[in-house]
């Protein structure tokens, strides 16, 4: 899980020095948000940009957006990385 887990041991998992990291992430918070801001581009390619479309209703538009987003958080790399954050 994220509390339990150091740089020392990120570093020694990722087979790179602790300085390699701290080269580009401040802090194990920066590392953090770094990860998920790219995992969220991951699940954002299966929700595409909302469109307007006059002949569906805004329902319709909605529930299929919302649909391809769930899409995306259930792929498993999705769930893979919420059970490390859980744990």
């Amino acid at each position: 899980g994220y509390a339990g887990t150091s740089m020392d041991l990120i570093a020694q998992e990722a087979k790179v020095s602790k300085i390699t990291i701290y080269k580009h992430f401040q802090n194990k918070a920066d590392l953090f948000n770094h990860i998920m801001k790219k995992h969220c581009e991951k699940i954002f390619q299966y929700a595409p940009i909302i469109k307007y479309t006059p002949t569906e209703s805004p329902h319709t538009i909605l529930t299929s957006f919302c649909n391809s987003f769930v899409e995306g958080l259930l792929q498993p790399e999705s769930i893979g990385l919420m059970r490390r954050i859980i744990g």
